[in-house]
């Protein structure tokens, strides 16, 4: 059976192409919409911008415009799916990061780095910045925002609650603490994604934060 080479987020990946018989379709529906998912992303990385132009991105993805609008009502809908998958992907590697650590301040470091790293981290940072830009929020629906901002607290909660039964944080009210650090870390992540570093590495960042969250998580 072919394969189809694609970019995963994480590097090189490959997923087998079903050819159908009777069928136009070269790919099986789930690879077609990754190649789509994937052009528009070389497009608007080459381009600058997300205001791509559907008929480059099939050109990109050597698909038609009928296989568009097999999985895509319309660019919106585009650029909805690929905020959700990125920010899925994220999520994956944000939670991998933490439960790599010990409970404590170790989790909450790498939680903390794996953030930034979307702005310090040169190819995350042109990701972000795209599905960032005004043409791209405009697209995304509050649910889907705030779903967004759900997968990245969530590692952060259940850290907290660790670190709470391991007595590394004595203090630490998970649900409640988890928004305002989570709003501080934004807050650096806005600011980066236009090019505006804070400080100007990524340990230096990650140490400032620190300093900020950890007298209320572990003061007698």
């Amino acid at each position: 059976m072919p394969e189809l080479v694609v970019d995963d987020g994480n590097g090189i990946g490959r997923i087998a192409a079903v050819v159908r018989p009777g069928r136009p379709r070269r790919f099986s529906p789930e690879a077609e919409q990754q190649l789509i998912l994937d052009a528009a992303m070389v497009v608007m990385r080459r381009n600058a911008s997300a205001d791509a132009n559907v008929t480059e991105i099939l050109d990109e993805a050597g698909l038609s415009t009928r296989a568009f609008y097999r999985h895509f009502a319309s660019k919106d809908e585009l650029l909805r799916a690929m905020h959700r998958r990125e920010s899925e992907r994220a999520a994956q590697r944000l939670v991998a990061r933490v439960e790599s650590a010990e409970p404590g301040v170790a989790q909450l470091e790498a939680w903390i780095d794996e953030l930034l790293s979307f702005v310090y981290d040169k190819r995350k940072a042109v990701r972000v910045a795209l599905l960032s830009s005004d043409v791209a929020q405009r697209a995304a629906t509050r649910s889907e925002l705030e779903t967004a901002r759900t997968l990245m607290n969530a590692p952060l909660v259940a850290l907290l609650d660790r670190g709470r039964r391991a007595g590394a944080f004595p203090n630490a009210e998970p649900e409640r603490q988890a928004r305002p650090i989570q709003a501080l870390v934004n807050g650096l992540l806005h600011v980066g994604a236009t090019g505006a570093l804070i400080w100007p590495s990524r340990g230096e960042a990650v140490a400032e934060v620190l300093r900020f969250c950890l007298p209320a998580l572990v003061a007698d």
